[in-house]
């Protein structure tokens, strides 16, 4: 798996528009900061800035189980990618040693 850069600018300035919109909501700025420390991913906090920009007035519970959600969708997909990627190179494998069995003979 190829490393994702990451883009300290862009993910202050999505912390920032975070603690904005929570604090926009009534709830405090520390609630905000704490959401953003546990989605961590640019991509993550884009879908929390989604939801509390979408959503209909949610209450600190609702959009902390929509971090959660979040936080495991992510988990999902980073399973999924080390599960495809190790099948690789399982199969890879199993290539190689039909080749090399074929060689044998």
């Amino acid at each position: 798996m190829e490393p994702h850069f990451i883009d300290n600018e862009e993910r202050q300035r999505l912390r920032a528009k975070i603690e904005k919109e929570v604090s926009a909501m009534g709830y405090p700025p520390e609630f905000g900061t704490a959401l953003a420390a546990g989605l961590g991913t640019e991509r993550a906090m884009g879908k929390m800035l989604h939801y509390l920009t979408h959503a209909d007035m949610p209450s600190m519970e609702e959009i902390a189980d929509e971090l959660v959600a979040i936080c495991d969708d992510r988990s999902f997909w980073r399973e999924k990618k080390e599960a495809e990627f190790y099948q690789n190179k399982y199969n890879e494998m199993l290539w190689q040693s039909k080749f090399e069995d074929d060689e044998d003979e």
